[in-house]
């Protein structure tokens, strides 16, 4: 319920118009072009029909084509239950980010997290960079698995190698770079940027 709430506060942050290119996918695998609407629920309804919620058990990608913003059922903890997540960066190499609440009553405050995911073809994706937003960074291991996915491209693979510190924003040009042989450029709707988000970490 927590990460379902931070997609409707992603999605509500847009000022909303006319929506011509919205689309679901369901677990099936059909394509239903619809509209998206964002309110206290994720629903989709085709010209003429009515109104049906989002639900990973029927859904497993949406798009709304007003924000520009895709998200798909990933299941990332490994415990047979999807959830939605963001796709930053679609293509061979997706990119994926989480944003979620946790009490924490020790200290009594609400802690902020915003993770980082990532796969290859469809694969089971890890998270690359990430967690509260009071911690750092990005593990070994984690690096080390992020650039195994890059090596069948040599000269990504080498601009990776000489990398010391895995920001955000080298995330993004070496996903781009592997995907589109172009360097990151940020949409013009944008709920976070790349600087604020280093900033964190």
């Amino acid at each position: 319920m927590k990460y379902l709430i931070a997609i409707l506060l992603a999605l509500s942050t847009f000022t909303a118009v006319a929506q011509t290119d919205d689309y679901v996918i369901t677990t099936n695998g059909d394509t239903i072009k619809c509209e998206v609407s964002v309110t206290w629920s994720l629903k989709y309804k085709v010209p003429g029909g009515k109104s049906e919620k989002i639900k990973t058990e029927t859904i497993k990608e949406f798009y709304q084509q007003s924000n520009d913003i895709l998200f798909r059922a990933l299941d990332i903890n490994d415990n047979g239950k999807p959830e939605f997540i963001h796709v930053i960066q679609n293509g061979p190499i997706s990119l994926y980010q989480r944003v979620g609440n946790n009490y924490a009553g020790a200290i009594g405050t609400l802690l902020t997290s915003l993770n980082w995911y990532v796969n290859k073809d469809n694969g089971k994706p890890f998270n690359i960079k990430g967690g509260v937003l009071i911690s750092t960074g990005t593990t070994s291991k984690a690096k080390d698995g992020f650039g195994e996915l890059l090596k069948d491209q040599p000269e990504i693979y080498n601009k990776y190698t000489a990398i010391d510190k895995l920001s955000f924003n080298k995330i993004l040009d070496l996903v781009s770079l592997y995907n589109t042989g172009q360097p990151y450029k940020p949409k013009v709707i944008k709920r976070d940027t790349e600087a604020d988000m280093n900033k964190w970490y």
